[in-house]
């Protein structure tokens, strides 16, 4: 039983967002968790007492935000709520030795509700382009930001990471992942990645390297961290995401082929596809992608058994 009955869930969310705080989780994150809790759980659950809610309140609210916003939101939402009941039955990681706990034990236990599942099959996010729509649409990029393309097609690197990066990173064939610009929370700032996977040194591809040298001649500073896109020429201050994400959405309308729903991080998806039907194994997709779990690009190597299945169909039909 709980010891505090009038500890509501919303108190909760409270006192957990503080914990992980503490725990140095960063503001973006926090940030995130925020919206998840206000969006998510405080109109369903907020009012109720931590001991009054039961595994089959849980999976009642889980499955109306499944039904209603799918997977993406529910799964996040789900695992954010379990952390915070783990929290409250005091069995969270970095807790106070004398904390005592709210609740006997986790409600949590939805089977299935921390599975990734796709959120539309054949989404335009998880089409493919080829390398020549690739090239295309970073034609049709402004000037500054071809290269911004280019890098997410064939390094596979986050929005973040691609804004992130400064002239210091590149270093003759390599390219150094190191830090991300961040726009939620509390304004434009660069960051570190999340986990130590996400700061990675990647082999450049020659089409990369080929844009690489006349981009840092026109448009980077000289100075060792200038931003490799900044938001004038040659300046200091990095490009806004949303800048980008703009022209972006405007160079995919102009390019033959490409949904009109692709987004930038389509780019990434693409680039770990062609990793994996070139035959990377799982470490190597780890490594490049900066993932910490085999699991998150598990998928890329499924595209590579999807497509040997494909190629033997085609021998078949043309014996």
């Amino acid at each position: 039983m709980a010891r505090f009955n009038s500890t509501s869930v919303a108190d909760l969310a409270e006192l957990w967002v503080e914990h992980v705080r503490r725990m140095g989780r960063k503001e973006s994150t926090l940030y995130t968790y925020q919206k998840r809790i206000d969006a998510q759980v405080l109109p369903t659950l907020g009012h109720l007492p931590v001991d009054a809610v039961t595994p089959q309140a849980v999976q009642d609210w889980y499955d109306e935000l499944d039904r209603n916003h799918g997977n993406g939101v529910s799964r996040g939402a789900y695992m954010m709520l379990s952390g915070m009941f783990t929290y409250a039955a005091g069995k969270a990681k970095g807790q106070p030795y004398g904390f005592t706990p709210l609740i006997a034990e986790n409600p949590c236990r939805v089977v299935g509700a921390t599975k990734h599942k796709p959120v539309r099959p054949g989404a335009a996010s998880d089409k493919v382009i080829t390398d020549a729509q690739l090239g295309e649409l970073a034609q049709a990029m402004p000037a500054l930001e071809r290269l911004a393309v280019l890098l997410g097609g064939w390094q596979a690197l986050r929005i973040g990471e691609v804004l992130g990066l400064q002239r210091r990173d590149v270093q003759g064939e390599w390219l150094t992942v190191a830090r991300q610009l961040q726009s939620r929370g509390q304004g434009l700032r660069i960051d570190i990645p999340k986990t130590e996977a996400g700061i990675r040194e990647l082999p450049i591809f020659p089409a990369v390297a080929q844009a690489l040298k006349p981009h840092l001649e026109s448009h980077v500073g000289d100075a060792d961290d200038a931003p490799l896109f900044p938001r004038t020429g040659r300046g200091d201050v990095p490009l806004h995401p949303n800048v980008l994400r703009r022209h972006f959405t405007a160079a995919v309308k102009s390019t033959h082929g490409i949904p009109d729903t692709f987004v930038f991080h389509g780019l990434r998806h693409t680039a770990l596809t062609r990793l994996g039907q070139r035959g990377a194994t799982l470490e190597e997709l780890k490594k490049f992608a900066g993932h910490r779990d085999s699991a998150t690009v598990q998928r890329y190597q499924h595209a590579t058994r999807t497509r040997l299945a494909s190629l033997v169909a085609d021998a078949m039909t043309n014996k």
